[in-house]
């Protein structure tokens, strides 16, 4: 069945860019129409929507670290509150894609830095993207590059 109306082309919209469509947004993305919510929806400036983590809220805490559960409730908070679906949703995708894990990766900092970097770049060119994943502390972690020696180099970060 085809998308008749602005309303469930929004709907169809935020499901597929986001976690659905909230009433807000359909109040707000109903009376500015379809054209509308998806130029917004593919708009991603840099810009903080209140609720950030950053490096720098760890740096007074004993051992640099947050509990993970406060990590991972901040992250599914900004997902499923965000003003930037699309972006968030890419994130998931991209954490997905260059895996790492509190399992291994047993400080909070360096993960929340991860998400950023795929918050941050995962919207543009691959290549950058990559190359900063590459020198993220938590992938270089994950990926055992501490074992890396110039005679014996780990073969994770190859593969």
């Amino acid at each position: 069945m085809a998308l008749q109306t602005d309303e469930q082309k929004i709907r169809h919209l935020l499901r597929r860019f986001g976690l659905g469509a909230s009433v807000s947004e359909m109040e707000f993305y109903g009376t500015r129409g379809y054209r509308t919510a998806v130029d917004r929806l593919l708009e991603f400036e840099d810009r903080s929507e209140g609720y950030d983590l950053t490096v720098e809220d760890f740096r007074n805490r004993q051992n640099n670290a947050l509990p993970p559960p406060i990590v991972q409730t901040a992250w599914m908070t900004r997902l499923g509150v965000t003003g930037y679906p699309l972006q968030q949703k890419l994130t998931l995708f991209w954490h997905d894609h260059f895996a790492t894990s509190l399992m291994k990766v047993d400080k909070s900092a360096p993960l929340i830095q991860h998400v950023e970097t795929l918050r941050k770049k995962g919207l543009g060119p691959f290549l950058t993207l990559l190359t900063e994943v590459s020198k993220d502390p938590a992938m270089l972690f994950w990926l055992d590059n501490c074992q890396n020696t110039k005679d014996k180099p780990n073969e994770n970060f190859a593969r």
